[in-house]
């Protein structure tokens, strides 16, 4: 989260800096010469991608800040196995990250993947005493989240479970303890 705030900060500063910058040149003839039309596209249009860059970051801050606040589930730190479906977890990378999960989706430190969304959807979870497994994805695509947390007792993985089936619908499949 902090990444994203960092991005939109860096973005936004840089947008309002090439709009003063567009607006310099577009009251003042602030340079002549053969090359200021070129410099003027240039930084109109670094501007605009700027601006755009912003909008996108800012989304992302919103979509994060839905899923912390909706959270079912909060690991820090965690070790997450990142593959695609029917890979060996030997063949993904490891990364350690904080991670929230949600009913909205899940934030892999400043990766945001939204359930719902551009048809995205959470196929299955599985919830054992010191991992928790989701699978999500695409009708054609589906990828396999592993996060590995700290132990925790059966009674709070069914309370984990049910909020799962209540806000998600899909069922957990409670590993074997």
């Amino acid at each position: 989260m902090k990444l994203i705030k960092k991005r939109l900060l860096i973005y936004t500063r840089a947008s309002i800096f090439g709009a003063i910058a567009c607006l310099l040149m577009l009251i003042k003839d602030v340079v002549s010469g053969q090359n200021a039309e070129i410099l003027s596209i240039v930084v109109i249009t670094m501007t605009i991608l700027l601006a755009v860059f912003s909008v996108l970051e800012y989304k992302k801050l919103e979509a994060a800040g839905l899923i912390i606040e909706n959270q079912i589930m909060h690991i820090r730190p965690a070790v997450i196995d990142v593959g695609e479906h029917g890979r060996e977890a030997v063949d993904s990378p490891r990364e350690v990250r904080e991670v929230f999960i949600s009913c909205f989706g899940i934030l892999l430190g400043s990766k945001i993947v939204k359930f719902n969304h551009g048809g995205v959807h959470l196929k299955a979870v599985e919830i054992g005493c010191d991992f928790i497994c989701l699978t999500y994805g695409t009708n054609k695509r589906t990828q396999k989240i592993q996060v590995l947390h700290s132990a925790i007792d059966s009674q709070e993985i069914d309370s984990i479970a049910d909020k799962f089936r209540y806000e998600t619908g899909v069922i957990p499949n409670i590993a074997k303890m």
